[in-house]
């Protein structure tokens, strides 16, 4: 189990609402997404990571996996529960899934750029 996990293992379910909280690109700005972004391993401020900001814009809006749900407390803290193992804990149960894509989707990109750098004429000095 995490640390991000652990530290919340305190806490009661109960003490939340028994509500699935909805994810939808409504109300997702562009300083969110960048945040994101950045939890994801992105520098927003990249050229080549602005092209892959489609991650974490797709990250935010993704629905909870089966078996767990999205709840939210009367200070809209939101915990994510898994009905089945009781785990608890603050980061999205796909958090993981994004950051992979993000590092295969960045990967993909500098090889691109780097043959594309290889296949640029060479300047003769003579």
């Amino acid at each position: 189990m995490s640390h991000e996990q652990s530290h919340i293992d305190d806490l009661d379910v109960q003490d939340f609402y028994n509500e699935e909280v909805e994810i939808s690109s409504y109300g997702i700005n562009e300083e969110e997404i960048e945040e994101y972004a950045r939890f994801l391993g992105m520098d927003p401020e990249s050229s080549v990571d602005r092209e892959l900001l489609w991650i974490a814009k797709k990250g935010l809006m993704e629905p909870v996996p089966r078996d767990w749900q999205a709840l939210k407390d009367s200070n809209d803290n939101i915990i994510y529960y898994n009905t089945v193992t009781k785990v608890r804990t603050h980061q999205h149960p796909c958090d993981e899934e994004y950051k992979l894509l993000y590092r295969m989707e960045r990967q993909k990109y500098d090889i691109m750029l780097a043959d594309m750098a290889r296949a640029l004429p060479r300047p003769s000095f003579k």
